[in-house]
C-alpha cells in the first residue's frame, strides 16, 4: 500500500513539473521564429533582395501582432513572400473575382511550376434571381454556386470554394503547398503553406484570429457548410 501511494506521489509530481515547464515555457522571439521559418523553406521564392525586408517585417508582426505579416513589391503592392494573399469575400463573390484573384496568384503558382489555365467560366444569374456559377481550371469542373439566392454566407461560401478549388489544383499537380484561410469578410487572406510550415504558425503564432486555417478549421470557425 505505502509503494503505491509512494508510486502515485511521484507520478504526480512528475505531472505537475511538466505543467508548469508548459506554463513557464519562453515565447520563441521574432528573430527565432523568423530563423525557424526559413528552414522550413518560407523564403525560397523571395527575390534574394527583398529577403531582409521581409524577415525583419515578418519577425516585427509577430512580436507585436502575433501575426504572419508580410512586405509587398510596389507598383502592383504584390506579397514580397509570394506566400500571403488579400481575399475579400465580396469581391471573390461578385463577377470576375475567381478570375482576378486565380490570376493575381499565378505568380506563386509559377514558383510552384503549376500550369494554371482557366478555359471557361459561367457566372450568371437564373429567372428566379438566383446565383450559378461554374468555372473549368486545367481541365476540371468546379461548381461555385448552384441556384445561390444571395445570404449573409455568400462571401464565406466564395472564399471557401474558392480555397477548396486552389488545393484541389495543387493537389492534381502534386505541390506540397495548399492554401490556408485567415479571417474573413473583406478583411480575409489566404497563405500558401507546406503542412510543416503551417504547423509550426498553427503552434506558435498566438494571435488566433488572423491565424491561418485549413479550409476545414476555417468552415467550421465561420460556420459554413
Amino acid at each position: 500500500m505505502k509503494k503505491v501511494l509512494l508510486f502515485t506521489l511521484c507520478l504526480s509530481s512528475i505531472v505537475m513539473l511538466f505543467s508548469f515547464k508548459n506554463i513557464f515555457q519562453k515565447k520563441p522571439s521574432g528573430k527565432e521564429v523568423v530563423q525557424k521559418l526559413e528552414t522550413l523553406g518560407y523564403f525560397k521564392y523571395a527575390h534574394s533582395s527583398k529577403i531582409a525586408e521581409l524577415k525583419k517585417a515578418l519577425a516585427e508582426g509577430y512580436a507585436t501582432h502575433g501575426a504572419l505579416v508580410t512586405s509587398y513589391e510596389m507598383p502592383r503592392f504584390e506579397s514580397s513572400d509570394y506566400r500571403l494573399y488579400g481575399l475579400d469575400g465580396e469581391t471573390l463573390y461578385e463577377e470576375g473575382g475567381f478570375r482576378s484573384y486565380l490570376s493575381d496568384m499565378d505568380r506563386t503558382f509559377k514558383k510552384l511550376n503549376v500550369n494554371l489555365k482557366i478555359e471557361n467560366e459561367i457566372e450568371e444569374y437564373t429567372q428566379n434571381g438566383g446565383l450559378n456559377h461554374i468555372i473549368w481550371v486545367n481541365g476540371k469542373e468546379y461548381v461555385i454556386f448552384r441556384n445561390d439566392q444571395g445570404s449573409a454566407n455568400s462571401w464565406g461560401v466564395a472564399a471557401k470554394r474558392y480555397a477548396e478549388m486552389v488545393n484541389d489544383i495543387l493537389k492534381r499537380s502534386k505541390s506540397p503547398e495548399r492554401l490556408y484561410l485567415m479571417s474573413g469578410g473583406n478583411e480575409g487572406e489566404a497563405v500558401f503553406l507546406t503542412q510543416e510550415q503551417y504547423q509550426y504558425i498553427k503552434l506558435t503564432f498566438p494571435n488566433n484570429e488572423s491565424k491561418p486555417l485549413s479550409v476545414e478549421e476555417w468552415s467550421k470557425k465561420y460556420r459554413l457548410k
